[in-house]
């Protein structure tokens, strides 16, 4: 049997998924309502601006990988409707790219198996997703 780990988590809403970011993994979150400025030929689903630095947006299934089957793959591989939040990840300490969100929780802290594959927060259950590396 494994030792709990604990960590703080960040719930990410997207199309009605529930899922949960190690807040390790995580430079920033921000509401941001601004339209998307359009960067088709970097691959990019935008850029945005934040505290005066270019955040270089991907759709959120480019950059995270659910860690079980709960998440459907339909509303998973959709882009987020009616996105408010930008959750910028960590790419080697620094800034790296972000994605959008309708909405989030937390940070919350929660002790969880190495093994377990979802954290529950405010009646809620996210299912764990990894943050994929470039």
């Amino acid at each position: 049997m494994s030792t709990p780990l604990s960590e703080y988590w960040l719930g990410v809403e997207i199309n009605g998924q529930h899922c949960a970011i190690s807040a390790r993994q995580i430079y920033a979150s921000f509401i941001c309502k601004q339209p998307l400025q359009s960067a088709n030929a970097l691959r990019l689903d935008g850029i945005v601006v934040h505290e005066g630095e270019p955040v270089y947006l991907k759709p959120h299934h480019a950059l995270l990988k659910p860690m079980q089957a709960k998440l459907s793959q339909g509303a998973w591989s959709r882009d987020c409707e009616d996105p408010s939040w930008v959750i910028v990840l960590k790419e080697r300490g620094r800034m790296g790219p972000g994605f959008r969100a309708h909405k989030i929780a937390g940070p919350f802290h929660v002790a969880l198996n190495e093994d377990a594959s979802s954290v529950h927060y405010g009646g809620l259950d996210y299912s764990v997703v990894k943050v994929l590396t470039n």
